[in-house]
């Protein structure tokens, strides 16, 4: 197991910011702040963003070394982005849909994300802890060290999403859907082989 956030490096913060003026933002602390239009084009290096709101779009950003604490993200659309070393814990992510963007060495903890949409997303060294991921959705998810550990998958469907190496023995899976042919070389406990007994369309005798 991994020791978890160490890639996120906790940078002095030069001022806190108001605007999103700049093609690239670096060293700003954003607090309480409501994102009501798209964002859209903009590199963020050794930010904070706490207790924020995003209700618009985020669209072709970069994040590098970012640190997302109690944000609201629910619903929001992630489109064609990049989070490298990024850290997002306790942040509300119900509904977010996220298409065609990349995670690298990225933790996720002790967030709500259910009814979550990953389409077209690339995830490499990605921690995803103690988070809610209930009747989600992930179409063409590839994956390289993605480590789940209390993450809760019930009721969520993988399509075109091959899940070998994928160890969920700390995780729930029950009523998943998915291609019989998609769980093979999953790493499951027992009593999780039994539940996909269903699936794999077998009967005990």
């Amino acid at each position: 197991m991994k020791k978890i956030n160490k890639r996120f490096s906790e940078p002095t913060f030069i001022e806190s910011a108001k605007t999103l003026d700049n093609e690239t933002i670096t060293y700003k602390r954003f607090s309480d702040q409501t994102f009501s239009q798209e964002i859209s084009n903009i590199t963020f290096e050794n930010c904070l963003f706490e207790n924020c709101q995003f209700v618009g779009s985020i669209k072709n950003c970069t994040f590098y070394n970012v640190r997302f604490t109690k944000c609201d993200m629910a619903n929001c659309l992630i489109e064609r982005c990049g989070f490298h070393a990024t850290l997002l814990e306790q942040d509300r992510m119900i509904g977010i849909n996220i298409v065609d963007t990349i995670f690298k060495n990225v933790d996720i903890l002790n967030s709500l994300m259910r009814l979550a949409n990953f389409s077209s997303v690339t995830m490499n060294d990605v921690v995803l802890k103690d988070t809610n991921l209930t009747q989600s959705y992930f179409d063409s998810l590839t994956f390289i060290h993605l480590n789940l550990e209390n993450v809760d998958l019930s009721r969520s469907e993988f399509v075109n999403t091959p899940l070998k190496n994928l160890d969920v023995r700390s995780s729930v899976i029950s009523e998943i859907i998915v291609d019989p042919q998609m769980v093979k070389g999953m790493i499951v406990t027992e009593v999780e082989a039994i539940e996909l007994i269903d699936i794999l369309e077998l009967t005990i005798d």
